[in-house]
């Protein structure tokens, strides 16, 4: 059986939703404490900042592919597709930040720690599994 290179075709994808999985999982358990130990305000504040990681995930992936198709044309283009993705990601955070604390009213720090819990997802998602996405034991 062959094995798809790393960022190409079906690897990506498992790779995606396997760290899409670990940060949804983390935005319940920060939305869930939040209900608990405050309202459900600061729950939808922490799903809100979830969200956003959710959506930063989702980005990073897809240049990653687009990465991943320059280099096949033009070998070293793809320094500058996730270049230009990193400044992406960036704005699309900080647009959807405003939106949400400024627009929306939501919680600040509920929003914050909802994307920070979502951030563990990338350290979770890759240290529970070794190279060529086998599950480490």
């Amino acid at each position: 059986m062959r094995r798809e290179a790393p960022g190409t075709g079906d690897g990506l994808a498992r790779d995606v939703v396997r760290l899409a999985s670990a940060q949804a999982a983390l935005a319940l358990a920060a939305a869930g404490a939040f209900l608990v130990f405050r309202d459900a305000a600061a729950a939808g504040g922490a799903l809100a900042g979830s969200g956003i990681a959710l959506a930063l995930t989702a980005l990073h992936a897809r240049r990653v592919r687009l990465a991943t198709r320059a280099t096949r044309s033009r070998p070293g283009a793809e320094t500058l597709v996730l270049g230009i993705g990193v400044f992406e990601r960036f704005a699309v955070a900080a647009a959807l930040f405003a939106l949400g604390i400024g627009y929306w009213k939501l919680a600040p720090v509920p929003m914050i720690a909802g994307f920070a819990v979502c951030q563990v997802g990338w350290f979770l998602a890759g240290s529970l599994h070794g190279a060529g996405g086998t599950p480490r034991r």
